[in-house]
């Protein structure tokens, strides 16, 4: 990387509804409406150390997507000047803080999301947060972090499961997990409690026998519970699956990565030693550019209209 570059990473997230049945395809339509941010005004949300807003929204390709901007106004817990020997406060008047901002853009065809996560700055989890604050009768909704298409489908596609491995952190009050009660992935979390555990890392396996197969819905759904629940990329740190590789010739197994496979990917602006603005024109072209380059692909697999 360039020193004269700085680099932030983009997560890709699907907006899937919890909900099912006749509500399911409603609470999609109002994901996709919601999303466009088209109100006139929105309410910020405080936080212990300043408060989040939502910057700039313009919808583009007739409204199809639409490129937006988060705002983090640190104004409390501002760190001091310092020159190498001595501190100094820096003088911010009332309502001024340090500006941490991060840029998206939301397809309504697939109810997608490119997100730019930093610390500090905002997360995915504050976004929810101010969702809710604004639209008060959203539909419940989760963040589920999109796999590079082609592994995933390979995974869907296997016709037997041999081992399950992944390994998860201790939730924590930013992880912004939702309830998984009576859940097997919730009694996993309950068991961090009992025994006083950090992380985790949890095995099933058919053992020896080749013949075997772990239950192939079971391993999909709870696969696709992990997923929507790993918000804050705090939450699970490895997810494995050992399955028979449909497009091998000799139908051997093989290990799908479905964390490491994740699509990540990263856009850069110009590193400066103070900045005197937001780069947000940079960041939206940039953006815009990764989203459609994983178009195609995306909307083969997660397209819901």
């Amino acid at each position: 990387m360039s020193s004269k570059e700085k680099k932030t990473k983009i997560y890709f997230y699907q907006i899937v509804p919890e909900v099912e049945g006749k509500m399911k395809e409603d609470a999609i339509n109002s994901i996709s409406e919601i999303f466009l941010f088209k109100k006139s005004t929105y309410l910020e949300i405080k936080k212990l150390d300043g408060d989040i807003s939502i910057s700039t929204i313009q919808r583009i390709h007739s409204d199809r997507y639409c490129l937006g901007t988060l705002i983090f106004n640190q104004t409390n817990n501002v760190p001091p000047k310092y020159d190498g020997k001595n501190t100094e406060k820096i003088d911010l008047k009332k309502g001024e803080g340090l500006g941490h901002d991060s840029c998206f853009i939301f397809d309504s065809k697939t109810n997608i999301i490119a997100f730019e996560s930093k610390i500090p700055g905002v997360n995915i989890g504050n976004l929810e947060a101010l969702i809710k604050e604004n639209y008060k009768d959203a539909p419940k909704f989760t963040f589920s972090m999109i796999i590079i298409p082609n592994e995933y489908q390979k995974f869907l596609n296997s016709t037997s499961y041999s081992r399950l491995e992944y390994s998860v952190a201790r939730p924590t009050n930013t992880t912004n997990l939702p309830s998984v009660n009576n859940t097997s992935l919730g009694k996993t979390i309950d068991a961090f409690d009992d025994i006083n555990a950090v992380t985790g890392t949890i095995v099933f396996s058919t053992g020896r026998n080749k013949k075997r197969s772990l239950d192939i819905s079971s391993i999909r759904l709870f696969v696709q519970d992990l997923l929507k629940f790993n918000k804050n990329e705090e939450f699970l740190k490895t997810l494995k699956v050992t399955g028979v590789d449909i497009d091998d010739s000799q139908n051997h197994s093989k290990i799908f990565d479905l964390v490491s496979n994740r699509l990540v990917e990263e856009i850069s602006v110009e590193r400066k030693r103070v900045l005197g603005k937001f780069f947000t024109a940079e960041k939206y072209k940039q953006i815009e550019g990764l989203y459609l380059k994983h178009q195609p692909v995306l909307l083969k697999q997660y397209k819901i209209k």
